[in-house]
């Protein structure tokens, strides 16, 4: 039986929740197969509404951020987790704005190539989503 307190908090998130429309298709969504769904996506046809669980998992991976960054700076990794002309996460942006994404940081310092600049992207996985 699922604990009815734990039901209250997916509910909650799933109250919460954002229409999550961006006004570009993102980077994780460019690479889907089919062109109908991209096109679906791009012209706000399919709405996604995330189940609390779901959600609650997403906002971990995203609190999990800021101790990737931590651990990244205390062994000698340069970091930056936001645009310092804005002050928000880097953006990229293709296709006059019909494409693009946010990236969670720029690093340099990695032991396996300490000269070079690299995208940093920290996400939180399981064994099934690989």
């Amino acid at each position: 039986e699922p604990s009815p307190t734990v039901e209250a908090i997916y509910k909650w998130y799933e109250d919460n929740q954002d229409s999550g429309h961006r006004e570009h298709l993102g980077a994780s969504q460019i690479g889907k197969l089919c062109e109908r769904e991209l096109w679906y996506i791009f012209r706000w046809v399919l709405t996604e509404r995330k189940k609390g669980r779901m959600l609650k998992l997403l906002r971990r991976g995203q609190d999990e951020e800021a101790r990737f960054a931590r651990e990244f700076r205390a062994v000698g990794v340069t970091l930056h987790t936001e645009d310092p002309t804005t002050g928000d996460q880097f953006r990229v942006s293709l296709c006059g704005g019909h494409a693009g994404e946010s990236m969670d940081g720029k690093g340099l310092g990695f032991y396996e190539a300490p000269k070079t600049w690299h995208i940093i992207e920290m996400k939180t996985h399981n064994d099934e989503s690989f």
